[in-house]
């Protein structure tokens, strides 16, 4: 096993390195010696040339010795005995150059910067005198000093300056600053400096004159300088990279982040981190052994995949790996190929090359995967495992890392890298396996290891185009590691050549998981699904939408009369009005004689896909429920297909239109309990046939459609007559969304506010689908990560509310209170049955008052709840206890639960929520600069006075006096049991 063990700090970098070995940096093939000068140095300055001319007489470390500048810590000169003195036997002789990074801090002080002195005297000399630069040169057949004088005006106090003097017989002394030619002394340096001596930096003259100042890189090189070179050493700025190599690594960075390359292996071995001056964070393990250096792997398929498959990785015996580093036009790129890997029935050889890109001043590095393949084989590409990682704790104690996972709406996992692996498909265990599919359960496509103390590491894949994938994450607690694999299927099962259309995003942060959402958001608005605008800008969808507070679930299957379903919304308007938005099952008739599904499953799922007639009053009910404010949507499964007893002249029509697996086979819903088709939303002959029932539902008087299964899962087609690519990455998501689009096409011919809703928050279905139902809406370990990136582009609505579904009005209150600090509609209630729902009967009073608190804050605070964007939480102090919610899978929630939002006026709005049946006291923080408040008005506002109708009778609006210390902004309020409020700031930004 190979351990790095060196941490080398390049400006503000931590690189952590091979095997106790010193990193050259790659320059000039003549550079003799290089000292960067950074707050790891120690008593033995390492020679980053690789000759071993390593600083041996160094200065004391006083509390003055390092200086914190822009460009990172650096060395500070600032008293007699401040030196580094090198022993030197390999000086350049007739020519040659050094080069610096330097600040003078008083140009008025007479100083010497360097100084060689060789055997027989002094050799070179960098000086200031007057506030003027010398560079000298001991001329020993003369016995005299020859000087190069730049102009006072070259050098400013306090400034950052790059420094390069040359001599040579040819062009004498020459003076660059900055990467200018500062001063030009045309002498005839003939004599040689010989072979030993000594280069002294700072108090060169142990009492005399000494640097007033702070020094961050020193060079000396067997060239002469150029402006050219000279220029290049200013083009290095903090903002810039660094490349590093020896024999066994070569890597690169900016002042942010960088990764370390093996020769042999072409392969990451190390990291760069630069948020935290903390030797212990990083970004990728430097723990391997050789098992753990494959960073793709590659599965090949013969005939579109319904042939044989055959694998292969980096590691392969027949790969020639090979990397270099080059620059590109905003950045660095490393560039790892791998040629010579055979297949079967090939002459020629396949080819896999992986490039890094790196940009100026970025936090996130970008990576992409190429596969060229032979054009005679057989053999295409069936899909990818990359990149392969090893993920470190990005902390000094891998038992302060959390995980934020866009699981569902969003997980913060704690311990990762401890979580031993469990066999069980159930979600909650599946989240800990930590295996999840894109779009499938894991909605975006981004996660976060975050650190107590803000080191954090962020991955993502910038896939605008929808294509699946998977994401595997292995915990490995002995090692502290996390082993990462992403899986991305090309465009068609079995094609010739790969082309990663979109990049891996790997990088550093400093921050949580809010903060590893704003990193994706930034990406996430401008990609086509956000593309029609926020919530409060967005015209294609009706402004009935944003207007809906309450979501109701009707059914009218047995037990569920037509009659209890008009009776409960016509409760639920007379209490709230309206709009209320309603999701219909089973609201057609069907033919028991004819479905093949089984009796105990009816008729939840009868006769989906065929033409449908409304059960008799279902028109005349929708008629009425216009006329109240309800606006119904009917239920429809996006992907099933009811075949049949036997087969019908429909039947044999849409058979076509059917997924095709592998083998031709059309596979079913459920082969157990529901044997359905599953169709191909790709198909043209489907979507035609879901508009042609889209057409009968608006004619039934609904005003849009429940898509049922949409967004989410998709089983791959094989099917060579659908028109789309075979069993290709992003077919599914294409297909659905191009149903999506023709479904609400034809409803909007019938009622131009009609909407789409469907199940499932993916990102990539935002721009067609009007409304999404989370699914769950309490999690263990939840966190909004989806509100975080999305509130304010798409509304949502909860599961299922109703008496059965909570054992306690504990539990109630807080699914339904975390439903509503993360934004989403309330609901969905249940809206049938003789007993009425939940909260609206004779028993549960109390909860109807919580219930009324939840609606008249939605109500009139809909800026932030609604439209609004969402900021970081409020610490509340001290800690919120923990309550039970036993809804069906016991949960632990805080029982006081908060969000912040900002409205698009720049105001920000706090929501709390005590779930408790006593009063509490609580201290609510945040930044105010976070916030943007400098200064302004803060409100509370509360639902004393509330009317039977959710009415506010009295003004629940007061002005508060918030504690300011600093950034600080702490807010002491008292809230009674099972109370809500909102608390508004006017703010004028410093912005």
């Amino acid at each position: 096993m190979w351990r790095h063990g060196i941490i080398w700090r390049v400006g503000i970098f931590v690189i952590a390195m091979m095997a106790q070995m010193e990193l050259a940096v790659s320059a000039p093939s003549g550079l003799s010696v290089r000292y960067q000068f950074t707050r790891s140095t120690d008593e033995a300055l390492a020679d980053l040339s690789g000759h071993g001319h390593h600083g041996t007489d160094v200065f004391a470390k006083g509390d003055n010795a390092w200086l914190d500048t822009p460009i990172g810590p650096v060395v500070q000169f600032s008293d007699e005995q401040d030196r580094i003195s090198v022993p030197y036997a390999s000086f350049p002789g007739k020519q040659g150059q050094t080069r610096m990074r330097l600040r003078i801090d008083d140009l008025r002080a007479d100083q010497v910067l360097t100084r060689v002195y060789s055997v027989g005297g002094d050799g070179l000399r960098l000086r200031v005198v007057d506030g003027q630069l010398r560079f000298d040169y001991y001329h020993r057949a003369q016995s005299q000093w020859l000087s190069a004088k730049c102009p006072a005006s070259a050098l400013q106090a306090g400034q950052w300056h790059d420094l390069g003097a040359s001599w040579s017989a040819a062009g004498g002394l020459v003076v660059h600053i900055d990467g200018k030619i500062a001063a030009v002394q045309e002498l005839n340096l003939t004599p040689d400096f010989g072979t030993q001596g000594t280069v002294t930096i700072g108090n060169v003259d142990q009492g005399g004159h000494h640097l007033h100042g702070a020094l961050a890189l020193f060079e000396m090189d067997k060239n002469v300088a150029t402006a050219e070179s000279n220029r290049e050493l200013q083009d290095r700025p903090q903002k810039d990279f660094l490349v590093f190599t020896d024999e066994q690594v070569l890597g690169l960075a900016n002042q942010h982040m960088g990764i370390l390359f093996s020769k042999k292996y072409a392969v990451p071995v190390g990291s760069i981190r630069g948020e935290k001056n903390d030797a212990h964070a990083s970004l990728l393990t430097d723990q391997y052994q050789l098992g753990d250096l494959k960073l793709w792997d590659v599965t090949l398929t013969a005939d579109h995949g319904r042939g044989p498959s055959l694998s292969f990785d980096n590691l392969d015996r027949h790969a020639k790996p090979s990397v270099q580093i080059e620059r590109v036009q905003d950045g660095m790129r490393a560039s790892l190929k791998w040629d010579g890997l055979q297949v079967p029935d090939a002459k020629e050889a396949v080819t896999v090359h992986v490039t890094v890109d790196l940009p100026n001043d970025s936090k996130l590095s970008y990576w992409r995967l190429n596969i060229d393949m032979p054009a005679t084989s057989k053999w295409g590409v069936d899909h990818i495992q990359f990149p392969l990682l090893r993920l470190a704790p990005p902390a000094s104690s891998a038992r302060d890392v959390r995980m934020a996972l866009p699981y569902r709406w969003g997980l913060n996992l704690p311990d990762p890298f401890y979580v031993e692996q469990q066999e069980s498909s159930g979600d909650q265990e599946k989240e800990y396996q930590r295996i999840t599919d894109y779009p499938a359960n894991m909605h975006m496509q981004f996660f976060a290891l975050c650190g107590e103390s803000g080191e954090s590491t962020y991955f993502a894949t910038y896939d605008g185009q929808g294509f699946s994938k998977q994401y595997e994450f292995t915990a490995l607690p002995t090692q502290e590691i996390i082993r990462l694999a992403v899986t991305h299927h090309p465009e068609e099962r079995g094609q010739k050549s790969y082309r990663m259309s979109y990049p891996c995003v790997l990088g550093v942060f400093e921050g949580d998981w809010y903060d590893a959402t704003q990193i994706y958001r930034q990406w996430a608005v401008q990609q086509s699904w956000c593309a029609k605008g926020p919530l409060s800008e967005r015209r294609d969808s009706p402004d009935w939408i944003t207007q809906v507070d309450i979501t109701v679930k009707n059914s009218m299957s047995p037990g569920r009369t037509l009659e209890s379903n008009v009776a409960c919304l016509d409760k639920l308007t007379q209490a709230f009005g309206g709009p209320i938005l309603s999701c219909w099952y089973h609201w057609n008739e069907y033919d028991p004689a004819r479905t093949i599904i089984p009796q105990a499953s009816l008729p939840e799922t009868a006769d989906n896909g065929r033409s449908v007639v409304p059960k008799i009053g279902v028109t005349e009910a929708l008629s009425h429920f216009k006329k109240i404010g309800v606006n119904s949507t009917a239920y429809v499964n996006s992907k099933v297909y009811e075949q049949g007893v036997a087969p019908d002249d429909e039947t044999r029509r849409m058979e076509p239109a059917g997924i095709r697996n592998e083998h031709g086979e059309i596979p079913l819903y459920n082969k157990t309990t529901l044997p359905q088709w599953l169709m191909c939303r790709a198909s043209t002959l489907w979507q035609d046939q879901l508009v042609e029932r889209t057409h009968e539902i608006m004619n039934a008087g609904f005003r849009g459609v429940y898509f049922d299964s949409f967004g989410r899962d998709e089983q791959w087609c094989f099917s060579d007559d659908h028109g789309h690519p075979v069993a290709g990455g992003n077919v599914g998501t294409n297909g659905q969304h191009r149903l999506a689009e023709r479904v609400i096409q034809a409803a909007r011919e019938h009622d131009a506010d009609a909407v789409l809703i469907s199940e499932a928050s993916v990102e990539y279905f935002i721009d067609v689908i009007d409304a999404k139902l989370l699914h769950y809406d309490v999690l263990e370990n939840g966190c909004p990560l989806w509100m975080a990136v999305y509130h304010d582009y798409q509304t949502y609505f909860g599961r299922s509310f109703g008496s059965e579904r909570d054992a306690t009005p504990h539990s109630y209150r807080l699914r339904l209170g975390n439903l509503f600090i993360n934004g989403g509609q309330l609901g969905r209630l249940f809206a049938f049955g003789s007993s009425g729902h939940y909260p609206l009967t004779d028993q549960n009073a109390d909860e109807l008052a919580y219930f009324q608190q939840l609606m008249y804050l939605r109500k009139t605070q809909r800026e932030f709840l609604t439209l609004g964007s969402m900021l970081r939480p409020v610490r509340i102090e001290p800690t919120p206890e923990l309550a039970r919610s036993d809804s069906g899978r016991a949960v632990d929630v805080p029982s006081i639960l908060t969000s912040s939002w900002q409205s698009a006026d720049g105001r920000v709005g706090t929501v709390v929520v005590n779930a408790n049946d006593e009063p509490r006291d609580i201290d609510l923080v945040f930044d105010a600069v976070e916030y943007g408040f400098d200064e302004g008005s803060l409100f509370r506002v509360d639902c004393h006075g509330l009317d039977a109708s959710g009415g506010n009778a009295s003004n629940g609006r007061q002005l508060l006096s918030p504690q300011v210390s600093s950034h600080a902004v702490r807010i002491d309020q008292r809230l009674n049991a099972t109370e809500a409020i909102l608390l508004e700031f006017s703010v004028h930004s410093s912005n």
